[in-house]
This record gives C-alpha cells, sequence and structure tokens, in this order.
C-alpha cells in the first residue's frame, strides 16, 4: 500500500516512510532500508518531530548492529535517546537492540541488565509485544552459555496461543528453540520448530 502512495505524499509524511522502511528491514532488505530510513530521519529532522526521528534512528541501530558495526549501533542509539522523551517507547527498543549488542559481543551480565531494564519499561507501558519480544531476547543469554532448558523457558514467551495473530518475530523464536531441542538431542521437537519458523517466513516474506 505504501508503494502507491507519491513520493510528495510520502515526503510530506515521513514517519509512512520509516514504516515502508520497516517492512524492509523485516524482509531482510537491509540496503534498501537503511537508505529509507536515512532519508526519514533527514524529513523527520526538518519536520521537529524528535519522536518520529528517535524512531528512526533506533532502526538504524538495528541495521548496524546486524552488520556487526556495534560502534555505530550504539551512536545511533544514543542519538535517539537524547531526542526521546523520559516516557517515549523509544527508550525500552533502544534498551533491547543494546542487550543483543552486548549479546553479539558475548557480555552476557550487561546484556541481561539491559533486557531486565528495557522489560520493566515495558511492563510500564503494558506494552504486550514487546514484553514477548525481550522476555524471548533474555532467553540468548541462557543459550549460549549452553543452559538449553533455561533457554527455552525464556525463548517460549515470544509465543501467544493459536487464537491470536502471529507477528514476524516468531520465526525467530521458533528458529531459536529449534537450536536448543538440536543441542538437547531431541530432533522430533528441533524438526516441529523449524517448521514453524519456515510457516511464519513464507507468511511474512521473510527472506533473510
Amino acid at each position: 500500500m505504501a508503494d502507491e502512495l507519491p513520493t510528495s505524499v510520502i515526503e510530506a509524511n515521513p514517519r509512512a516512510l520509516s514504516h515502508r522502511a520497516e517492512v524492509a528491514r523485516l524482509r531482510g532488505e537491509y540496503d534498501s532500508a537503511q537508505a529509507l530510513f536515512r532519508r526519514a530521519v533527514s524529513l523527520l529532522q526538518q519536520q521537529a518531530d524528535p519522536e518520529g526521528q528517535a524512531e528512526a534512528l533506533h532502526s538504524l541501530a538495528t541495521l548496524a548492529r546486524r552488520d556487526g558495526d556495534y560502534k555505530l549501533a550504539v551512536e545511533y542509539l544514543d542519538r535517539a535517546l537524547e531526542l526521546a522523551d523520559d516516557y517515549s517507547a523509544v527508550r525500552m527498543k533502544c534498551g533491547n537492540t543494546r542487550g543483543l549488542c552486548f549479546v553479539s559481543l558475548g557480555e552476557w551480565t550487561s546484556a541481561e541488565l539491559e533486557f531486565r531494564a528495557a522489560l520493566q519499561l515495558a511492563q510500564d507501558r503494558n506494552d504486550d509485544r514487546y514484553v514477548r519480544l525481550i522476555t524471548h531476547n533474555l532467553g540468548l543469554p541462557a543459550m549460549m552459555r549452553g543452559d538449553f532448558g533455561e533457554a527455552l523457558r525464556w525463548l517460549r514467551r515470544m509465543l501467544r496461543d493459536g487464537k491470536q495473530v502471529p507477528m514476524p518475530q516468531e520465526a525467530i523464536a521458533h528458529l531459536n528453540m529449534a537450536h536448543c531441542y538440536l543441542y538437547l538431542g531431541d530432533l522430533k521437537s528441533c524438526e516441529e520448530n523449524l517448521d514453524e519458523a519456515i510457516e511464519r517466513c513464507q507468511l511474512f516474506n521473510l527472506v533473510a
């Protein structure tokens, strides 16, 4: 739907450009997403929309993290926090992403501290979606340590019952759970979770 909007309309409403960029990010179209987010940041700055700008900067941080450029990711996160107000949802998102940077660097204690602080912010906001995302991420340090039972306890919190609409991030939850079951030698559960992951990848066109 966003692709049908005229360029003039998108540039007059740059938060729409950020949403289009987020779709590209979720699909694994990282170069396209990065270009769109950078354009959005520039337009949002011109429109004096610090909250929208902070959101786009956080998304750029997630892309930098995936590229392994953790220094740049932290720079984006710090800039986003400078722009976000004290009650902004961007703060919990930045904490979650900073925690993921620490996971990639092997700094498990720092990662858990960031995730727990972000989880508290999400709970304060009654943000069920981010509560699930962050509790899932709390399982990553345990998985890296080889405590697969503890990891599964956290990872499965991302998932909802079949009556609710699935979300794209459930694909990575099932993939991480499959990893745990593989190392535990439970190949049947591993395969079941891989099937669930693939189903969500197909549902949301998650190429990466």
